[in-house]
């Protein structure tokens, strides 16, 4: 299942003015959100014709500008224009620099252009890069249905259900889908892992998220995701009254900084300041903006307003910080700034203009907040004037009440003396009360304790529980009263009486309490079992009690607050002194019930993790039976259902919370905790408990982080497999000088390294090791991981092997100590990473990484796999591509070591009485004899096809030997001939004829190389034009080096070659052999 994103921060787009008479709604690039790399802005722009966005520059950026409606026209200082009309996007990229212009075009209706633009961060290599531009048409972007056609997105960048978008749109990774959902309509778009994503609503009222995350959101509201998460969900409600339009945008976030002044986004202040100078100086990119002007700006009235305006730009004065990176303020301009010159006067209407518009805007925003205040100071006004008219009313009530009680007193004569003998009335009543009960006091507790005792033998019906209940609130309330009599008295020998007069009555209470308690821990037990008259009489005793309590507060608060009228109304404090707490009680019976079971349910989980379902059983048959036996039989009041709920709730987290933390807990007790949360919300929720109720989570929200940390377990023991596998790499590479080379050969005798197998088999066990948790992102996670070890392994190999290697060919290793097995691992890792690649299909045997896909394909998601297979596909290429280096190095290696005497010597006198070539072609010969049987088939001629480009090369560059001299007196014509000659003669006889003719065809360029040597100076500059016609790659550097190796070389010479390369329209083609002429 997948994991949906939760949702960061929701707000509104404010409108705002913008450019010259244009509006937008900014909902990336203020302060509610200032950067979201690698977004830097996003505006919903609505322009007129007399508006737009007139000639200004860019730099370290990339624009995407999609039209909603209307017409847009576009114009560069690099030559390009074009025009979008609605559904059509343009993508630009500032690169190191471009200036350009966007207006509105008139619409037949004088409706308004609509659009949103976006702005993009470039990674800092590429901030420097050529800028360039392109139009996407609405109808070359794909689009899919899905939810049977109530959901339809344009996949304007990106993919969406299997539905890819047009490639290379932009150099940064960004996703762009415009989702149009009919009401009643859902979709859940999944995202690349680690990318930002938000969502802004252009039309109609969205929801989104899951469950309890749910979250409705209208139009013209920016939607933030959190990082973590796969899918965003959205939807429309079923009773919506329109459509839903949103664009749901999504791109890999840059670790880097971001200095923004304006329209220039660049890594540090330096370079801000520096694309400041080149612009105002026309250069390192701005070289085109010097004089030029869109024709499309020119017939703006608020032209000199923009940043293209011709006056100078001020270099920024302040700074904000924000987060890790700051953004630099551009500062008002101030009228002195843009009237320095006499063509300013010019500015004067158009200024006039623009700051009447901001100066009315003000205005109408000050207008509308005194009015808010008058408002708000009114409505004050008018509740104070009602408090005090209440407050008056109240004051002549308590009048009339105290005027009324006096009237009273005065009407009746002889009030004093008949209150009196009330009193003793009252007094003598009381004590003749009190005489008796303490009286029959032991003759009543005896009778309690008989009831005790009857019930103590018959603990499963207890039929005399509401009897002694009675009696013992009876008993205690005579104690009480009496105790409270006594304590008036202030007679301490009194006092310590009665204590023990009524010490029996503690020990009934006790006893009395045992059996409630005994009642609670077993509640459930007597409702399972059908005891439903002792669960009543539980409840009955528990209900009198919480009243007798509320009784006893309520008193103890009313005499707090009056106690002047405490000696005046003893006697409506008969009853209860104390708070007793039954109902406390009962609830925590019920806690220690449940953390009894639970304290049990541990050391089952611990025994055998994947059975925490069962453990758990018990758990919510109580709960159910608490909602279908012991409900009925309870106050409704209490919400019985609700009690137990988030008693056993609270225990439950703190169970599973208690096991995550738990230092005998496995790996496995994890897993089973991740996956419990989602089967255990269900079962509640058909117990009727709400998950939204339910609080806190049952294991606090923990499972991105816990499945994460058991991510990170399985990449753990991976990379512990993975460095002692390349350890012992490293150890047999050392050891290297030994029979065999320390290396094995496979069933076709091919040099294979010890350790390739053990390398694959370990990521297959890891690859089951994650999927014993049945979670897909953790599969996935592990997936990932392993893409990523694949490819370090790669560069961390290279880097081994490249590093050795350079020893020999710098010379610090003079006695070729362990040169030879040197070549022999450069075959056998060539070798390796061919059989990571190469499915035998006649055998019906897949390669390593075949089987590893083959692998973990049923375990993953379809949409993770459409990004697994570009992953798979470029450790394939990366496979192929470290096999070649192998074999190139191997090649180099004998240039450098075999070949180091002879090559210096080329193209000096010593050449012509050399066999040089025939040489070097016989220890080639020589080398192939020797590694053609351990070294893969599919690599022998790659191998050829490697040295003679090599051997081409180092030829070619030895015009650079010192005493490098071709005269005409020499027969070097002859003897270049020779040479060539005996390459052809070998490559010719080669096995392969397709090889052989390649690799003479590559060769043919000798014949340009001769022709500069050969042709009469007059004849250079057209020779050359062919040569570089030919060979488009061809080095002006090697030219010049060839041209002076002729004894007749003069400057002229040169400098007419240079001057026809200037002149010459070179169409850029495929890499040729001359690239690597230096």
């Amino acid at each position: 299942m997948s994991i949906p994103r939760a949702i960061r921060k929701v707000f509104l787009a404010v409108e705002q003015a913008e450019g010259a008479g244009a509006r937008v709604r900014r909902s990336i690039g203020t302060p509610q959100l200032r950067n979201f790399s690698p977004f830097l802005m996003l505006d919903h722009f609505r322009i007129s014709p007399g508006a737009g966005f007139p000639d200004h520059p860019h730099r370290g950026q990339e624009t995407i500008t999609y039209l909603l409606h209307g017409g847009v026209d576009h114009e560069d200082f690099a030559g390009n224009k074009g025009t979008i009309e609605t559904g059509d996007l343009q993508f630009m990229t500032a690169g190191r620099g471009i200036m350009h212009a966007e207006m509105p075009k008139q619409n037949p209706d004088g409706s308004a252009n609509v659009g949103l633009q976006l702005w993009v961060d470039l990674p800092k290599h590429l901030k420097s890069c050529e800028p360039r531009y392109r139009d996407l048409r609405a109808k070359e972007i794909p689009s899919v249905d899905v939810d049977d056609g109530k959901v339809h997105i344009k996949i304007i960048s990106g993919q969406s259900h299997g539905v890819d978008s047009v490639r290379d749109l932009a150099y940064t990774p960004v996703w762009i889908l415009d989702i149009n959902i009919k009401p009643g309509g859902k979709v859940a778009q999944p995202l690349p892992k680690g990318w930002n994503a938000f969502a802004y609503t252009l039309d109609g009222q969205s929801i989104f998220g899951t469950g309890a995350q749910k979250r409705v959101v209208d139009q013209f509201h920016n939607v933030v995701f959190e990082l973590d998460g796969e899918v965003i969900n959205v939807e429309v409600d079923a009773s919506a009254e329109k459509n839903a339009r949103l664009v749901l945008i999504a791109g890999t976030p840059l670790d880097q900084e971001v200095v923004q002044y304006g329209p220039f986004v660049l890594s540090s202040k330096a370079e801000v300041y520096q694309a400041l100078m080149d612009y105002q100086t026309h250069s390192n990119g701005f070289e085109r903006a010097e004089g030029w002007q869109s024709e499309i700006g020119k017939s703006m009235i608020h032209y000199v307003l923009y940043l293209g305006t011709r006056a100078p730009i001020d270099l920024p004065t302040s700074v904000n910080y924000r987060h890790s990176s700051f953004t630099m303020d551009a500062p008002v301009p101030k009228l002195a700034e843009l009237l320095r010159h006499p063509d300013d006067l010019d500015k004067i209407a158009g200024l006039k203009q623009e700051f009447s518009r901001k100066k009315a805007a003000v205005d109408s925003q000050l207008r509308g907040g005194l009015r808010e205040q008058l408002e708000t100071t009114q409505s004050g006004m008018t509740g104070l004037t009602d408090g005090q008219k209440t407050v008056q009313q109240i004051k002549e009530e308590m009048i009339k009440i105290d005027r009324l009680c006096s009237e009273s007193q005065n009407m009746i004569k002889d009030f004093a003396s008949i209150n009196l003998v009330s009193q003793a009335h009252r007094n003598f009543g009381a004590v003749e009360a009190m005489r008796k009960n303490l009286e029959t006091f032991n003759e009543r507790l005896e009778i309690v304790e008989r009831m005790l005792s009857e019930d103590e033998s018959d603990k499963e019906n207890m039929p005399n529980l509401l009897p002694i209940h009675y009696e013992l609130t009876q008993l205690r309330n005579i104690r009480d009263d009496a105790m409270e009599q006594i304590q008036r008295a202030e007679d301490p020998s009194l006092e310590s009486t009665l204590e023990d007069y009524f010490q029996r009555l503690d020990t009934m209470i006790d006893w009395f309490d045992e059996h409630i308690g005994i009642l609670a821990l077993n509640l459930i037990n007597l409702v399972v079992n059908d005891n439903n008259g002792l669960v009543v009489r539980f409840a009955v005793v528990i209900e009198a009690e919480e009243k007798s309590d509320q009784r006893v507060l309520a008193l103890q608060e009313a005499l707090r607050d009056h106690k002047e009228m405490a000696t005046r109304f003893q006697s409506i404090t008969d009853g209860a002194k104390k708070v007793r707490g039954y109902k406390d009680k009962f609830t925590q019976a019920i806690k220690i019930s449940v953390e009894g079971q639970f304290a049990e349910a541990r050391g089952e989980f611990l025994d055998d993790p994947s059975a925490l379902d069962k453990i758990l059983k018990w758990y919510f048959n109580d709960l159910n039976a608490v909602k279908m036996g012991m409900a009925p039989l309870m106050p409704k009041k209490w919400k019985i259902l609700k009690t137990y709920g988030d008693i056993y709730h609270q225990t439950m987290h703190d169970f599973l919370v208690g096991m995550i933390d738990d230092q005998d807990s496995s790996s496995a007790n994890t897993l089973e905790i991740i996956n419990w949360p989602e089967k255990y919300y269900k079962k509640m929720k058909k117990l009727g408990f709400k998950q939204e109720d339910l609080a806190p989570h049952v294991i606090d929200s923990r499972e991105t982080e816990l499945v994460r940390d058991f991510r990170q377990l399985i990449i753990k023991f991976l990379d512990e497999w993975i460095e002692r596998i390349f350890n012992a790499e490293l150890k047999d590479f050392a050891e290297r000088n030994v029979e065999g080379s320390n290396l094995d050969q496979d069933e076709y005798g091919y040099f294979r390294t010890k350790n390739l197998v053990d390398m694959w088999r370990m990521l297959r066990e890891q690859i089951d090791a994650a999927a014993n948790s049945k979670r897909m992102d953790v599969i996935e996670g592990v997936i990932d991981a392993m893409f990523l070890r694949l490819r370090g392994r790669q560069q961390s190999w290279q880097k081994m092997l490249d590093e050795e290697a350079i020893r020999y060919e710098t010379g610090k290793m003079p006695e070729l100590e362990g040169f030879q097995p040197l070549q022999d691992w450069l075959v056998a890792t060539a070798n390796d990473q061919i059989a990571c690649v190469d499915d035998n299909e006649e055998e019906g045997r897949l390669a390593y990484l075949s089987n590893f896909k083959q692998k973990f394909e049923p375990l993953v998601s379809p949409a993770y796999m459409e990004r697994a297979e570009g992953e798979v596909e470029l450790l394939r290429d990366g496979y192929v591509d470290f096999s070649t280096w192998c074999i190139t190095k191997f090649v180099q290696l004998i240039f450098s070591v075999d070949f180091k005497l002879v090559m210096p010597d080329f193209f000096t006198p010593k050449w012509y009485t050399s066999t040089a070539m025939k040489q070097m072609v016989v220890t080639f010969e020589e080398y192939v004899n020797d590694y053609s049987q351990v070294l893969h088939h599919s690599l022998v001629d790659i191998f050829t096809e490697i040295f003679a480009d090599e051997l081409l090369v180092r030829y070619l560059t030895s015009v650079r030997n010192k005493g490098a001299k071709f005269r005409r007196t020499d027969p070097f014509q002859d003897k270049l001939f020779n040479d060539i000659s005996t390459a052809f003669e070998y490559f010719g006889a080669l096995p392969n004829p397709d090889v052989g003719n390649s690799v003479k065809q590559t060769w043919r360029v000798t014949e340009y190389f001769l022709q500069l040597l050969t042709v009469e100076k007059d004849a250079l500059p057209d020779t050359f034009e062919g040569f570089k016609m030919a060979y488009w790659d061809l080095q002006m550097t090697w030219v010049e080096a060839a041209l002076r190796s002729r004894d007749d070389f003069e400057r002229s010479m040169l400098n007419a070659v240079k001057a026809r390369a200037a002149q010459i329209d070179v169409v850029r083609g495929p890499e040729t052999i001359m690239s690597k002429v230096k």
